[in-house]
């Protein structure tokens, strides 16, 4: 069924409802259940590229200044791609975006508030990362360079942890949401950071837009329960239509009908986001990545790797 033939069922005998208003409420009742829970069908499996830290040659910063320079080494090493990414003298401790790229210099955001330094060893990091717009959650993550997953950490916790951020490399181990940017982009900070390009899997949520009038509702939604969101929106129309034109009487009538239709759309809701709770089972595959029973995959980095690597069945 799609968005329109819902309109229309949902306003059935009911006269001066405008069926593109009625349209535009399957539209919102639909968006509005998809982002009621973290609903399955809109799960994938998705994979993004966390980029290696710049070290290469020296870099030279003054003062109140906005613009970095490199030596021959580091110039070879500077491109437009670095736009975005954060700047650190090793021998200092703030970090700094980098605005622009230039005739071989580096244009900061904001003045080098630190003090002078020159020839100073540096890193350049993709401190954060954005995630397509369409993602509107993201669950389990893990790093396919290491077979290992990333457990996810409040920000205020790795602030607090690791308030320098001065592991270059490693990493990702966590990572934390760090916000939603300009263009309205899920932000992440992975860390520590890596020396090395390192490939992630993730699973992502995806977000709905507005459905137009010959589009399907999704088949993971129940029709029925778009009608009565629907019904609820029409009856409070018609409540608002009948105290503009003065009755009273009739308004209430509407509005104790759109009360109970309330209550009827708050339990469809609520048995919707029911059916879809489920265990995360993403998070076993991301977790199972390269694994078979009775054999470790990965490299060792704890006690726990070294003792199943080392592991010797007595059967």
């Amino acid at each position: 069924m799609n968005v329109r033939e819902t309109a229309q069922s949902a306003i059935g005998d009911t006269v001066g409802v405008d069926p593109l208003f009625a349209q535009k409420w399957v539209s919102d009742r639909i968006v509005e259940l998809s982002t009621a829970t973290l609903a399955k069908p809109l799960r994938r499996l998705l994979e993004l590229t966390i980029p290696a830290t710049v070290t290469a040659g020296t870099m030279t910063a003054t003062q109140g200044s906005k613009t970095v320079t490199g030596d021959a080494t580091a110039q070879a090493a500077w491109s437009n791609l670095l736009v975005g990414r954060y700047l650190k003298a090793d021998s200092k401790n703030g970090w700094f975006e980098i605005a622009g790229f230039a005739n071989n210099q580096i244009t900061l955001r904001s003045n080098w508030f630190d003090d002078t330094v020159t020839a100073s060893s540096y890193t350049i990091a993709p401190r954060t990362i954005a995630f397509p717009k369409n993602i509107r959650a993201i669950g389990a993550m893990r790093n396919l360079k290491h077979n290992t997953p990333i457990s996810r950490i409040m920000l205020d916790d790795l602030d607090l942890a690791e308030p320098g951020r001065t592991q270059r490399d490693g990493g990702p181990l966590i990572f934390s949401e760090v916000g939603i940017n300009d263009n309205e982009e899920r932000v992440i900070e992975f860390y520590p950071y890596t020396s090395e390009d390192v490939l992630v899997a993730y699973t992502g949520y995806l977000k709905l837009e507005k459905f137009e009038g010959h589009q399907e509702v999704p088949n993971f939604i129940d029709s029925y329960m778009i009608i009565e969101g629907v019904k609820m929106n029409i009856y409070e129309h018609k409540m608002s239509q009948s105290l503009e034109a003065g009755n009273a009487d009739v308004g209430a009538t509407w509005g104790n009908m759109a009360s109970r239709q309330r209550t009827i759309w708050r339990n469809a809701r609520t048995d919707f986001i029911a059916n879809n709770e489920s265990v995360e089972d993403a998070k076993f595959i991301l977790e199972s990545y390269g694994s078979t029973r009775g054999e470790f995959r990965g490299d060792v980095r704890t006690a726990r790797d070294h003792i199943l690597l080392t592991w010797t069945s007595l059967t």
